[in-house]
């Protein structure tokens, strides 16, 4: 038996013999969502072994950092102002610790009151807003850019951003100080096509145009407000922050919320499931969780876009919630696949409420059902295939991942690997959470790695440079630990051949759980 497969079983084996909170994996989980007012620009870190000389770049993460303004508390850890985090890589060894809060409008508006500023949440506020403040919070939509961050280009260069599932962006620099808000102008095919339309959601995963390193996708939703207006879908390539251009725009019955898609070297890629916009409840509850209907007996419905040409494809698949696309790629005879993390129900919504996770025995019922699943689409037939993966005896648990990431290398092609993290991986506590290596190719090569007390965010891939790679899999995880027992925070790089840890670097502070992030190479 392989050294991290033997230390797997032994984990897993102390686990299963505890009784108590602190033994059973789950010691300081709160922690993980407890406010870090703590601001730092490049302080040094320092890992147990050398860095290999080629690692140079910076990793930047987004995610909640703050909690509660004053007497008011967020009711769900989504809702978290926006706190930035950053790991430079020099090339020469050395490592640099940032992390910053992200000086929203509502933020700002926020500390000079001591009070959550009304903006529209996730999942509300106790004490919660009055009628006028919901009215304001919808009227402010989700200014809280706390999801994820790109790099893209501006007038003056290439800037960076922090975004969420709204149109609406934030610039900030290398030193993760906030430039400015950005609302792009809404490119319609028809000039005067946003009257009577709210044009706000949108995504927070764009990804590339094949074959390009500064264009991308993304999509925005535009709610109809005028009775006998159907609802409009439109899929934007984004050249700059300000030059956006339609590539195709059709008509929907419903706005159903998407937080990410997929593109191949051709097409772009919807899974609308039916989780819909609710207007009146939006309106009556000011936050986004109880203004949405689900409807579990419904179809999800499926468009793909040819980039080329605008043609739109669509066909009703069996009810699926795919939070999170994987990758998706093209077959030599045109047939499209497409891998998800696919759900049963949108169960984030519930899933992180803080009076779940700051309960042991709610985090113990918080089971949820995902499932790496392919979906394999012929548009010329209108027919699909569904696909599920054979887990590896050892991890029986690899297909069932969130988070996922690959080698971006291999985005929009064939691949093989797949990491994320499976909360309550073994269904006996939510904060039980493993990195998985999943292998889509069936030649049975999952890991998985799993510390007990010890809670991992979204696992970065990070190739090795042209030269140095031979497969898929060269290079490193890049993933941030809250270590439970000892209450701080490390950066750990994992090798994603045997899913272990290889270096370490503690932090000056403790890091909040985090959302999505990603690694710029070319940013020293």
């Amino acid at each position: 038996m392989a050294l991290n497969e033997a230390l797997l079983v032994l984990l897993v084996s102390v686990f299963l013999l505890a009784g108590t909170a602190e033994a059973d994996g789950s010691e300081g989980f709160e922690m993980w969502f407890t406010t870090n007012t703590v601001e730092m620009e490049n302080k040094p870190i320092y890992f147990d072994n050398p860095l290999p000389k080629w690692l140079k770049g910076t990793l930047i993460r987004n995610g909640p950092g703050k909690y509660e303004m004053g007497s008011r508390k967020f009711l769900n850890a989504l809702d978290g102002y926006s706190k930035l985090s950053s790991w430079t890589f020099a090339g020469n060894g050395s490592a640099y610790f940032s992390t910053k809060f992200l000086k929203s409008d509502t933020y700002k508006d926020s500390m000079s009151k001591d009070d959550v500023a009304p903006f529209l949440t996730f999942g509300g506020v106790d004490p919660p807003f009055n009628d006028v403040q919901k009215a304001e919070a919808v009227g402010h939509q989700l200014d809280n850019m706390n999801v994820n961050v790109f790099k893209f280009m501006d007038d003056g260069g290439p800037v960076f951003a922090a975004v969420s599932d709204v149109w609406k962006l934030y610039e900030f620099n290398e030193s993760l100080a906030t430039l400015k808000a950005v609302e792009a102008k809404h490119p319609e095919k028809n000039p005067d096509g946003s009257i009577g339309f709210i044009n706000s959601m949108s995504c927070a995963h764009a990804l590339p145009e094949y074959g390009t390193s500064d264009t991308y996708f993304n999509f925005y939703s535009s709610l109809s407000l005028i009775p006998g207006i159907k609802h409009k879908l439109t899929l934007v390539r984004i050249k700059s922050v300000n030059d956006r251009q339609v590539v195709a725009e059709w008509n929907t019955d419903k706005v159903a919320y998407m937080h990410s898609f997929s593109v191949t070297p051709n097409y772009v890629i919807f899974f609308v499931a039916p989780y819909y916009v609710n207007t009146e409840k939006l309106l009556l509850h000011g936050s986004v969780v109880n203004g949405m209907d689900w409807f579990s007996k419904q179809n999800t419905t499926v468009y793909i876009v040819n980039t080329k040409s605008g043609q739109i494809h669509n066909m009703d698949i069996a009810n699926v919630m795919a939070l999170h696309h994987i990758n998706a790629f093209e077959f030599t005879d045109g047939k499209i696949a497409v891998d998800v993390a696919g759900h049963n129900n949108p169960f984030f919504s519930n899933a992180f409420e803080m009076s779940t996770i700051h309960n042991i025995t709610a985090r113990a019922n918080s089971k949820y059902k995902t499932l790496v699943t392919r979906y394999i689409f012929d548009i010329q037939r209108n027919t699909y295939l569904k696909q599920n993966f054979q887990d590896s005896d050892k991890y029986l648990c690899a297909s069932k991942l969130e988070i996922p990431t690959i080698n971006e290398h291999y985005r929009s092609k064939s691949y093989c690997f797949v990491y994320g993290a499976v909360y309550n991986f073994d269904g006996k506590d939510f904060a039980h959470i493993a990195i998985v290596k999943k292998d889509v190719c069936g030649q049975k090569r999952d890991k998985a790695l799993y510390i007990p007390n010890h809670y991992p965010t979204e696992a970065w891939f990070i190739p090795s440079p042209p030269g140095v790679a031979t497969s898929e899999d060269d290079g490193y995880l890049a993933s941030i630990f809250l270590d439970g027992t000892t209450k701080t925070s490390y950066i750990a790089l994992i090798d994603p051949k045997t899913m272990t840890i290889t270096n370490k670097a503690v932090l000056p502070t403790v890091v909040p759980f985090d959302i999505h992030g990603r690694f710029f190479p070319d940013v020293v």
